[in-house]
């Protein structure tokens, strides 16, 4: 692995230590529902992928018209069978086996090999809602949630006004220099908070170094580099039911680093075109900028848009990965990632942490895949394959690191 890779991995969070008292209940239990008739791939993907990436217990709830077929697929997860339809999808029905299975979870995700109906509208907007625990929206159910208009949605003119005011223009190096900047600036905001505490509202007196990126002069002091400033009253904004719906009486907690009532998005360009209403170019800039004012509107979500350098944002920071190939374009790629980030859920990573960690290791595995194979025959099953030796990688980086900044500590 090269040095700028070791470098990037070493700026990431660290993965939960494993105590030797430990037990499978230690590192949580990750409830994923999903599948359909005809999908019964995904879901499975998904549930082995969490296996891999550490969760103490995983179990997939999915319609009884696939159980057999899930369930054949591996011997460590568990299933539950639900209600379907005429047709194979979860039926509405099952809803109350849903909300009565889920409270033993320590992290959710929805979206696999759903599929869609009217009745699954309903019952994924209202988990999403109402679910306590931390919570990923993948695949159909993004899709879902789009037709239910949940999201308020960016327009083309609102887009190219955040993206004039905070990013130069006519500035090819411009998306390398902040790329290289959000690493160490990302480190700075955990280290200057607690898990624990409630993360605090961006100081809007404090953007010099924004002032000075939109015109264009050179940066001396990078300390707001990956903070943009809040929009106003996002609360008040029309019909944005996040806020109305959602965050009146548990706004504190999703604010929280380490609280309960985190949703985390991951769609692919497509999903996010339907999500926000606009269809963005694979432009790096716009992308950036898309994806953080997307999570503004919306907050408190954290957005990964995926793709090439997959962009992480919460609407205060955000993060671009390093790691992976083209190898990964490959059905099920996705539903992979849905998997590892669930389980980095459970095991008690923060939704920012858990999305940007998780991330990273999927593009890492898929980056020791395309070592031993040609990219053209890499497959979803490959990155599950080969994600214990990118966490091998991973925690051998991370060492490594600890041991020269203690090494540093006493020079």
């Amino acid at each position: 692995m090269d040095q700028k890779k070791v470098c990037f991995l070493q700026s990431l969070p660290e993965l939960p230590v494993r105590q030797p008292n430990a037990h499978k209940g230690t590192f949580g239990l990750s409830i994923l529902l999903g599948g359909s008739k005809g999908m019964s791939g995904s879901i499975s993907l998904a549930g082995q992928a969490a296996l891999k990436a550490g969760s103490g217990l995983v179990r997939l709830i999915v319609p009884d018209s696939i159980i057999d077929l899930v369930a054949g697929n591996a011997l460590e997860y568990m299933t539950f069978p639900l209600p379907s339809d005429r047709i194979g999808r979860i039926a509405l029905k099952g809803q109350k086996k849903i909300n009565d299975a889920l409270q033993s979870a320590t992290a959710v995700a929805i979206g696999p090999g759903l599929s869609r109906s009217l009745g699954l509208e309903v019952l994924v907007e209202s988990l999403f809602y109402s679910l306590p625990q931390p919570l990923l929206l993948d695949a159909d159910a993004l899709n879902l949630l789009a037709q239910r208009k949940v999201f308020q949605q960016l327009s083309p003119q609102k887009l190219q006004t955040f993206k004039n005011q905070y990013f130069p223009q006519n500035n090819p190096n411009c998306f390398s220099f902040v790329k290289s900047n959000i690493l160490k600036e990302n480190q700075k905001f955990r280290n200057s908070q607690k898990r624990t505490e409630t993360q605090k509202s961006i100081d809007h007196s404090k953007l010099t170094a924004f002032s000075k990126l939109a015109n264009h002069t050179e940066l001396t002091d990078f300390s707001e580099l990956s903070v943009f400033p809040k929009l106003n009253n996002p609360s008040k904004s029309i019909n944005n039911p996040i806020f109305t719906n959602y965050s009146k009486e548990n706004n504190r907690k999703s604010q929280s680093a380490n609280g309960q009532y985190q949703r985390i998005l991951t769609p692919h360009p497509g999903e996010f075109a339907r999500l926000s209403g606009i269809k963005i170019s694979n432009d790096k800039m716009e992308r950036l900028a898309a994806a953080h004012l997307f999570a503004q509107l919306n907050a408190p979500i954290i957005l990964a848009l995926k793709g090439h350098e997959t962009i992480v944002s919460d609407g205060q920071r955000f993060f671009v990965n390093q790691t992976g190939n083209p190898g990964m374009a490959t059905g099920g790629s996705g539903d992979v990632l849905t998997g590892i980030i669930t389980a980095l859920l459970a095991q008690g990573l923060n939704g920012f942490e858990a999305a940007e960690v998780g991330v990273a290791l999927h593009g890492l595995a898929g980056d020791l895949a395309a070592h031993s194979l040609p990219m053209e025959s890499l497959v979803a099953q490959d990155l599950i394959r080969f994600l214990p030796d990118a966490i091998d990688s991973f925690k051998k980086a991370k060492a490594e690191n600890n041991k020269f900044e203690e090494n540093d500590k006493y020079n």
